[in-house]
């Protein structure tokens, strides 16, 4: 909760940024309609179009643009859903599951980075060489400053 204001003020304002063009194309007008054209043949290239798909379902979000490890701060690349709003950890290595030692909730993984994903869904730390180093603080901050009662 200590950055939510942090993180979410950018988010809204690109929401409202994206909303507010939205609007702006459904005018009428002939330079309106020019611009529409030119999107939509936009859109047909391909990374285009995965562009602006990831900007409306908000999968482009970055709450971490200058983290060490490319993971931390997006959207989880696993479809895990967090129930019990605690988070989960996505663990490759039995180093790393050591660390939480069974108080947060593990998914094991056969490849790809560890990481742990916070109850929003949002990686809050990400390894892809194994190294724990950060995950006890990344829990702290994620599941409280106990953790260990998670």
């Amino acid at each position: 909760m200590d950055t939510y204001g942090t993180e979410r003020h950018p988010v809204g304002e690109r929401v409202l940024r994206n909303t507010r063009a939205q609007v702006a194309l459904m005018r009428p007008g002939p330079q309106v309609a020019a611009l529409r054209e030119v999107l939509k043949e936009t859109l047909e290239i391909p990374a285009a179009k995965r562009h602006f798909i990831a900007m409306g379902n908000g999968a482009d979000i970055d709450y971490a643009p200058d983290a060490a490890h490319p993971l931390v701060g997006r959207f989880a690349p696993l479809p895990l859903v967090s129930e019990d709003g605690r988070p989960i950890l996505v663990a490759c290595s039995e180093e790393v599951r050591d660390v939480v030692n069974g108080r947060v909730r593990t998914v094991e993984a056969d490849s790809g980075p560890s990481f742990l994903m916070r109850p929003d869904g949002y990686v809050a730390w990400a390894a892809s060489d194994e190294d724990p180093a950060g995950l006890t603080e990344a829990l702290r901050l994620v599941a409280g400053s106990d953790w260990a009662s998670v």
